[in-house]
């Protein structure tokens, strides 16, 4: 049988692997496994097409044991205790490791989570979960805090144009410059979509076969490969751009084609905080309150109250001030900008001023110890309007040389 393209281009060396170079400088902890030749559990987390699997193989050739691959769509507890079965024959007969990789490890229960975690206590099975979801939601407490979560990014252009040269080489095609462009504004740092398009495309690859096979993509969708990121990138940036009738088509377009409502209501979530934020307050209740209606009572009536929040979050007006706030004063802290705390601020200690006791229950003093910036720039639509007029009325009484 003929190898898929994707098969035949996936590297055979970390020398040959592309991307995700943050993996592997020499204090990260890939980097580390690598040298010592001793893996342990992890969890692959990124975006599709960014290298999971093929990392995962290269870990354990990098360790000479065995590999097994598992989807845990397919499987359940009984195929892992068949891999241990087997894994615990040879390390017996060979002394040989045996590396277990599951794909879609967010698909097993809390109770099949705790199954795996058994796999690997004796250490015949190093357990590499793949995962396109947030460990944080996706994975149990337990597994969270005995696996390592090692998180890869988007491919950057450069790599994926990589890639694009590679592909067309591989299937003796013609592709200009242009055309390698176009494939990488495509495909999202996505290299299983690219690979599948440079596959199904007329030679030579040009524009016109690029957009031939896209637009035959796109009429399929699968929340576990090529259309899961770019159709919630297009959802989300519809809802941010206020586009009621484009945020329902994607909505049901990820709804009819099987994704996971709780992750859309995760992703709304967000939204409501990074760009409504305090222009309505109140869409982070919604949002919260949605989460918990369509956890409980699931698909198919989960889409009443998803369509419900993002007409709300479409029509709501947007601001992205405190998410901007917190990133800068963040970066600052990281960077080495730490004020010190005054005196009168520590537990029981004397000097501090109680607002209460003021007529605008605020009062001049210092709460830090370092001219810090102002994080904060107010937006002026609607909720936030009456937010940005008390704030420039705090900053003038509690600026230097205020008489209150």
């Amino acid at each position: 049988m003929q190898k898929q393209l994707a098969e035949i281009l996936r590297p055979t060396s970390f020398d040959d692997f592309v991307g995700q170079s943050h993996l592997f400088e020499p204090s990260s902890p890939i980097a580390k496994m690598i040298e010592s030749k001793q893996l342990r559990s992890i969890v692959l987390q990124g975006p599709p097409g960014t290298g999971k699997t093929t990392l995962a193989r290269l870990l354990a050739q990098s360790v000479e044991a065995e590999f097994v691959e598992l989807s845990a769509i397919d499987v359940g507890v009984k195929e892992i205790r068949e891999v241990t079965k087997k894994a615990t024959e040879i390390w017996q007969t060979y002394q040989r490791h045996t590396v277990l990789f599951l794909d879609e490890i967010h698909r097993f229960s809390k109770s099949q989570q705790d199954s795996l975690l058994k796999v690997t206590e004796n250490g015949t099975v190093s357990l590499i979960g793949a995962t396109t979801e947030n460990p944080s939601f996706a994975l149990n407490p337990a597994m969270q805090s005995r696996m390592l979560i090692v998180r890869l990014q988007s491919l950057n252009d450069q790599d994926v144009a990589e890639i694009a040269s590679r592909a067309a080489k591989a299937t003796s095609k013609t592709i200009d410059q242009e055309s390698i462009e176009l494939l990488v504004a495509l495909c999202g740092g996505d290299a299983r979509r690219l690979i599948s398009i440079v596959e199904m495309a007329n030679d030579p690859i040009d524009e016109k076969a690029v957009r031939t096979v896209q637009e035959r993509l796109q009429l399929h969708y699968d929340r576990a490969g090529d259309n899961h990121y770019q159709t919630i990138s297009a959802f989300i940036k519809s809802v941010r751009g206020s586009d009621v009738n484009a945020a329902i088509h994607y909505l049901a377009l990820m709804l009819v084609g099987g994704e996971d409502p709780m992750f859309v209501a995760r992703r709304l979530a967000i939204l409501a905080s990074e760009d409504i934020g305090l222009a309505n307050p109140n869409s982070l209740t919604a949002a919260a309150a949605t989460m918990q209606i369509v956890q409980q009572i699931g698909m198919p009536e989960a889409r009443i109250p998803l369509a419900q929040l993002t007409v709300m979050l479409c029509l709501s007006g947007k601001s992205n001030s405190t998410y901007n706030a917190i990133n800068q004063a963040m970066e600052d802290v990281s960077n080495g900008l730490k004020g010190s705390i005054p005196e009168y601020l520590l537990p029981r200690a004397k000097g501090y001023k109680y607002p209460h006791d003021f007529d605008a229950k605020i009062v001049r003093q210092e709460y830090s110890n370092h001219d810090l910036p102002s994080y904060y720039i107010p937006g002026d639509l609607d909720a936030e309007k009456a937010f940005a007029e008390r704030y420039a009325k705090i900053q003038e009484i509690l600026k230097p040389g205020s008489s209150a």
